[in-house]
């Protein structure tokens, strides 16, 4: 039973990547310009949340992987602090509350590796990672980041929808964090390993002759929001998909993901 519940989460979380909330769209993006943000107060709070999956030989080995997620967490905190050491956004605070805390549904019984060393165990998502936040600030936290990731990775134009619930959590987090602006990035990851990635290139040269094939490339998707809480709005959103094998390597951050995203969030309107 446990390998099937395991068998269909692993396939809803691929096809995510693939149809619906877990394509990366063309955005049409609803952003201040360069001129408007700086000029105003900038006090942000940045959630970040990675959900990486890694996809091993043999599906027993498949897991959520946490202890890559947190590297890649710590990576774009880092890069962060060095984009805005010039205060155009003065980061009071980057949390991670969570690990896989955006997604639309709870999920038990799944394949969770939580050190590098350490054995696959049966847990459940959203994975707890900082266990200092309060329960009642990482609930309302959680929704803000669900209702980002919908609003932001949605192949549609979605209004950010602030319903009663939403309009309260955004002023106690304003209130707890003392900031006026919410920097919130969420990720998914699919990584195929370096041994299954040989053993599909092995199975495409038989069957293809070699002509390589979009499957032996992982997969990276990051969907990113500024919101303002006293406007009650995104007023900048981007989403950018990697289809490689580098997101989990050191200078992937900095070189790439940084130019693609962090370098775009405060810089004037292209008209």
């Amino acid at each position: 039973m446990k390998n099937f519940l395991f068998i269909n989460l692993g396939l809803l979380f691929n096809v995510l990547f693939f149809i619906g909330c877990g394509t990366v769209p063309k955005l049409h993006q609803t952003s201040s310009n360069y001129n408007e943000i700086i000029k105003e107060k900038n006090d942000v709070l940045v959630i970040i949340d990675t959900c990486l999956y890694i996809d091993e030989v043999g599906d027993a080995s498949d897991n959520f992987n946490v202890h890559n997620s947190v590297f890649i967490n710590n990576s774009i905190s880092t890069a962060i602090k060095s984009k805005f050491s010039d205060n155009t956004l003065n980061i009071k605070e980057i949390i991670t509350p969570t690990m896989c805390g955006y997604f639309p549904v709870d999920s038990l019984n799944i394949k969770l590796k939580v050190d590098k060393d350490s054995p696959i165990v049966y847990s459940h998502l959203p994975y707890n990672l900082d266990k200092n936040i309060e329960i009642e600030y990482k609930e309302k936290l959680l929704r803000l980041m669900k209702n980002s990731y919908i609003n932001v990775s949605n192949t549609r134009l979605v209004e950010f929808s602030l319903d009663s619930n939403l309009k309260d959590d955004l002023e106690y987090i304003k209130d707890k964090a003392k900031v006026n602006k919410i920097l919130i990035i969420t990720n998914q990851g699919n990584y195929i390993s370096t041994g299954k990635r040989i053993s599909q290139g092995l199975g495409t040269f038989v069957m293809t002759l070699g002509v390589a094939t979009a499957w032996n490339n992982s997969l990276f998707n990051s969907y990113v929001s500024l919101i303002d809480i006293d406007k009650e709005e995104i007023i900048w959103k981007s989403a950018v998909a990697f289809r490689n094998n580098s997101f989990l390597e050191d200078n992937f951050i900095k070189e790439h993901y940084k130019k693609t995203i962090l370098d775009e969030i405060v810089q004037k309107d292209k008209k």
